[in-house]
């Protein structure tokens, strides 16, 4: 079935991919949970995340951020306003926030940093991960808003639709909280209070069965009360999502692919930014040709580290430093990604909405974008 709906974010063929990738993606992991195990051996982790961070670009896409900053006018323009031309102040801004994100990896990664701090700085670096991914799918799904009403609803927003825009919003934090829930019961309680957690066992599901619900309910609520007639694609667009979400919490393999959606999403927001932009036919195929160069270099880089990291960690455990300070580099620069997403996609700030929103709207109409349009924020990712 080919679907044609009125409000899309991005070019006719580009939403349809937008729309089936994750949808296809949920056919197998419904399959692969209810025939297979749930479990992943440990090859079976390596081929996923292989899979998941290169191809599925959950690492590779952040890099794209700097191609945007350093090539597009619109974000050289912006970089000047932000800093009222200063431009060295945005730099030495990024290498602090780096330096902050690689020291704190690089104290999860090596040994001699005691246990509790090393889960302490992993929960915070993977709940900040996690909520990116969260709440670009939440900046997503509200662009879809702010389309509608400038196109069809005069660029005012209805009681309906602030009421909407609520309840979506719970539905996301919620969301965000049984993530977070989660991995301090996984990180905390399984690995720092054993006892403890052994007699608490049963409340994790039963509590993410609750929050499900919650979520849901939320969800529900917000559905029913926008236009169902021109925001198809919102609902196909959110329902695969979520759905690839809940069972994250009980399947590696979801999980991964989940992390792959939100790279794939990046890349098609990076190219709608690219369309948009005021490039020349020559700065656009020099742009096409350094995101492809940028994209096979660091995917060829984090391949050459996983398998590394695979072989060295095995044999030699103690004397894989490089190793190690090669993850935190990775994460670290993730880290960096996720603050500039946060930075740039804030739409709150009227220059962002200045120099970004008509980047991100059709026809240019970022007055509507509204305030709590935050793709960054949101998660990243």
């Amino acid at each position: 079935m080919t679907i044609r709906p009125q409000i899309q974010l991005y070019e006719r063929r580009l939403e349809f991919f937008s729309l089936m990738w994750p949808a296809i993606l949920l056919f197998f992991v419904v399959l692969n949970f209810i025939y297979f195990s749930q479990n992943l051996t440990t090859d079976q982790n390596f081929y996923m995340l292989v899979l998941s961070s290169v191809f599925f670009l959950e690492v590779t896409h952040a890099f794209l951020t700097f191609v945007l900053i350093t090539q597009l006018p619109e974000f050289k323009n912006w970089v000047k306003a932000k800093t009222g031309g200063k431009t060295h102040f945005f730099w030495i801004r990024c290498l602090t926030v780096f330096l902050i994100f690689f020291m704190t990896t690089l104290a999860i990664n090596i040994s001699s940093v005691s246990q509790s701090l090393k889960l302490i700085l992993l929960f915070i670096f993977l709940a900040y991960k996690s909520q990116h991914a969260i709440f670009q799918t939440q900046g997503l799904s509200l662009t879809y808003n702010s389309l509608y009403i400038s196109a069809f609803n005069g660029g005012r927003e209805s009681d309906d639709f602030l009421k909407s825009r609520f309840f979506e919003k719970c539905g996301f934090y919620v969301l965000v909280l049984m993530l977070v829930g989660t991995a301090f019961y996984k990180i905390f309680l399984e690995n720092l209070f054993r006892i403890y957690a052994e007699n608490l066992l049963y409340l994790a599901p039963v509590s993410l069965v609750l929050a499900a619900f919650v979520s849901l309910a939320f969800f529900i609520k917000s559905f029913l009360l926008i236009p169902k007639n021109y925001l198809q694609n919102k609902f196909f667009f959110l329902i695969s999502r979520i759905s690839l979400y809940f069972f994250s919490f009980t399947s590696p393999f979801a999980l991964f692919l989940y992390a792959g959606v939100h790279g794939v999403d990046y890349l098609c927001i990076y190219k709608k930014i690219i369309d948009g932009s005021n490039l020349s036919k020559k700065e656009n195929g020099r742009v096409v040709l350094l995101t492809g160069l940028v994209m096979l270099t660091f995917g060829s880089l984090y391949l050459v580290y996983l398998y590394f990291d695979s072989i060295l960690l095995s044999l030699a455990p103690e004397s894989s430093l490089a190793v190690r300070v090669i993850a935190s580099l990775f994460m670290a620069y993730g880290g960096l990604h996720y603050y500039l997403d946060a930075y740039i996609f804030k739409m709150r700030d009227p220059i962002n909405r200045h120099y970004i929103g008509p980047l991100m709207l059709i026809g240019g109409q970022s007055e509507h974008l509204g305030e709590d349009v935050n793709l960054g924020k949101l998660y990243p990712t």
